[in-house]
């Protein structure tokens, strides 16, 4: 069952989304805002796998709403729900799942869920065979999924690092190859600096969250990518 909460400041709003979602099989609605102060200080309080956010709402976007929620909360999903569309990159640079532009369907609201239907969401962790337990997502944004949740990730360029290790799995690749992808203009030792930081980084959150991935360094400044992932 995927626990989705409501933010928007207009209670029609909130009152179609919820019908709709209502006929979609396996969501449940367990929270709904007008208020996006008062959602953020029942987080804790509610059990959430999804947050449905409209962006323009009085006193602060929606797209910060969501921002303070990873931070408490950070395998939370998002899902944004506007009638504006400028916001659609901003959305997507915080791994939003969709961004639906209103009025939608009820069609085009099943596709987005659909996205969610995963099985961490419907299983404990002890239910999950270990093939289910990780797994990749590689559209609207970047992310490995777990039983538990979404990996999270200690700073943005450790989420670039990991997505150009999986791109290059099994493969050597050198260090210079990695620095002039993924600091192209940073300084030659500060960059291998911030590569094996991140490295470090990377290998520390896989045994945190036992994920089974490695990757070995063969030579000098070179490393087998991620593998067993």
């Amino acid at each position: 069952m995927i626990r989705v909460m409501l933010i928007d400041d207009e209670e029609n709003a909130l009152d179609v989304l919820e019908i709709l979602l209502r006929e979609i099989d396996h969501v449940t609605v367990v929270g709904r805002f007008t208020n996006p102060f008062q959602a953020l200080e029942v987080l804790g309080e509610l059990p959430v796998d999804v947050v449905f956010l409209d962006i323009q709402m009085p006193g602060i976007l929606g797209i910060e709403v969501a921002r303070q929620i990873r931070e408490k909360m950070p395998h939370t999903q998002f899902v944004f729900i506007t009638a504006y569309s400028e916001y659609a990159v901003e959305a997507f640079e915080i791994q939003s799942v969709d961004y639906l532009l209103k009025p939608f369907t009820k069609e085009r609201l099943q596709n987005t869920v659909s996205r969610f239907e995963k099985p961490s969401f419907d299983k404990s962790p002890s239910e999950l065979t270990d093939e289910a337990r990780v797994y990749m997502q590689c559209f609207g944004g970047f992310s490995i999924h777990m039983a538990s949740g979404l990996l999270p990730w200690k700073t943005n360029k450790e989420k670039e690092l990991c997505a150009f290790l999986i791109h290059h799995a099994g493969n050597q690749v050198d260090a210079a190859t990695i620095i002039e992808s993924i600091w192209p203009e940073s300084e030659l030792n500060k960059a291998k600096t911030y590569l094996y930081t991140c490295i470090s980084y990377l290998r520390k959150s896989f045994q945190a969250n036992g994920v089974k991935a490695k990757w070995i360094k063969s030579a000098e400044d070179t490393l087998s990518t991620l593998q067993e992932l």
